[in-house]
């Protein structure tokens, strides 16, 4: 068979970049090789002609009569079997057996990977062959990873387009209908693992939570992979053209796939902080200071050609925020705060959750205040947080409770008095003295936890006295938190 004859065959399933192997070609058999492409069509419907071409790739590699064409018969039969292997487990329409790919290389189904890696070890040597032939051991060993369904796989030890269609072929699983992109594996590194003081991380990197950061480098690297996967087709791949069909349906599932991060203050450090809690994703952030609040947005994000997509209306996207001054004092009844609802507001919270976290020398009444001017304008969830040791927002959601009539008797009220709290349930008042030594990781609370822990109630109800250190609430509070009770801060 003349050699363009044979090329052309096996270029059915190649169109490696690493057939671009000219360094190692004569200047026109590269040409050959670019005409070539060109005339490119999918598979045959049957697979009569791409096994064809295979069974005289065997013959060449044992007759040829220089050792660069038997060289070259082997890999290109190795890379064309591999290729046809992906096809047929990504379930590329007239995706040819295993059982006929296994036939045709005069192997049993069983020895048909272990046939694949011999042939590919024996050419791995060669200059001309290296980079493609590893490029292909590395599919096989992420096909044999992800049918043992290993979720711990190191995509960035792999390249290459079978690793891309293989990594949208994960995703598109891992999404699932639902597109939450918590469930996707590790697709790229730690955005922020080699940052240095000469080269920091930089935004939106450093505003995220280690766990929204691999979340968000996954999309990315989704997204990116579509994106070559895309390009390759246009040019003719066919393994890129006969998976389409998986192509679009990760681009879709992408496409509606919305990451609501776990916000990081790498500021900030002066707010209350502790590690109790669950990381909590919320879109506005709202920081209390003695006489200052500051509103900041994470917005829900997305990805499109590899860019990452924030909303138009996003608003301060942290660590960037608004600020709105406060009074020397306040009086009557806790009531909205006009600014701090009016900067809430412009951060758009709709039905996402506004997180508030709050700086030590900030007194209950301002807390309650802030609270209520949150009320007013989310109609989403409103969680009380602390930053932990890393920034991440650390709390649960609560219920505001703004009348006594609002309370149940099958509450469990905690009271937040100066230097003390006292517990209420059925008309029966219990009254514990606050810890005088505080450890750095926060109030031993023991015997309230005890208690939370023993009396039976529906819910845990936090109130304190306007001139009590919010930080004093914020404590009792997260004792009901760690309980992982339903918790409401009675605002009076």
């Amino acid at each position: 068979m003349p050699t363009s004859s044979l090329i052309s065959r096996s270029a059915l399933i190649v169109l490696l970049a690493s057939v671009a192997l000219a360094p190692a070609r004569t200047s026109a058999q590269a040409t050959a090789i670019r005409s070539v492409r060109t005339v490119l069509a999918p598979w045959d419907r049957e697979g009569t002609e791409t096994l064809d071409a295979m069974r005289e790739l065997t013959r060449t590699a044992r007759s040829a009569p220089t050792p660069e064409a038997r060289l070259e018969a082997r890999y290109l039969r190795a890379s064309i079997a591999i290729d046809l292997l992906i096809a047929s487990q990504l379930g590329a329409e007239r995706a040819i057996p295993v059982a006929r790919i296994a036939d045709t290389l005069g192997v049993a189904e069983p020895e048909l990977e272990p046939h694949l890696r011999s042939e590919l070890g024996a050419v791995v040597s060669s200059v001309a062959y290296r980079d493609p032939a590893r490029e292909a051991l590395s599919a096989l060993d992420l096909r044999a990873a992800m049918a043992r369904g290993d979720r711990e796989i190191d995509w960035s030890r792999h390249q290459g387009s079978r690793r891309d269609l293989l990594l949208v072929a994960t995703a598109t699983e891992a999404l699932g209908i639902s597109g939450d992109p918590a469930q996707l594996p590790a697709f790229a590194p730690e955005p922020c693992a080699t940052a240095t003081p000469s080269t920091p991380c930089s935004a939106p990197w450093t505003s995220l939570a280690p766990a929204s950061r691999r979340e968000l480098a996954s999309m990315l690297e989704v997204s990116r992979a579509l994106k070559r996967i895309g390009d390759r087709a246009r040019a003719g791949d066919p393994l890129s053209r006969a998976l389409q069909d998986r192509v679009a349906l990760a681009t879709a599932r992408l496409e509606t796939t919305t990451l609501h991060a776990i916000p990081r203050l790498e500021r900030d450090r002066d707010l209350l902080g502790g590690e109790d809690g669950e990381p909590v994703r919320a879109s506005v952030i709202v920081l209390v200071r003695r006489r200052e609040v500051r509103v900041a947005s994470m917005p829900p994000l997305r990805v499109r050609d590899g860019e990452i997509v924030l909303p138009a209306d996003a608003g301060r996207v942290l660590p960037e925020s608004d600020s709105v001054r406060l009074p020397w004092r306040f009086a009557g009844p806790p009531a909205a705060i006009t600014e701090v609802a009016r900067a809430v507001g412009a951060h758009r919270p709709d039905r996402r959750t506004v997180a508030v976290a709050v700086a030590p020398r900030v007194r209950a009444d301002v807390l309650a205040r802030v609270l209520v001017s949150v009320a007013e304008i989310a109609r989403g969830p409103i969680a009380l947080v602390r930053r932990g040791a890393d920034g991440t927002l650390r709390g649960a959601p609560i219920t505001i409770v703004m009348h006594d009539r609002d309370v149940s008797r099958r509450d469990l009220v905690v009271n937040v008095d100066s230097g003390r709290y006292a517990l209420a349930r059925r008309q029966r008042r219990i009254t514990l003295r606050l810890p005088d030594v505080r450890p750095q990781s926060g109030i031993g609370f023991g015997h309230l936890d005890s208690l939370i822990q023993r009396l039976p109630h529906q819910r845990v109800v936090v109130g304190a006295r306007p001139d009590v250190p919010a930080r004093d609430l914020l404590d009792v509070a997260f004792r009901a938190i760690v309980a992982h009770d339903t918790l409401a801060v009675r605002v009076r």
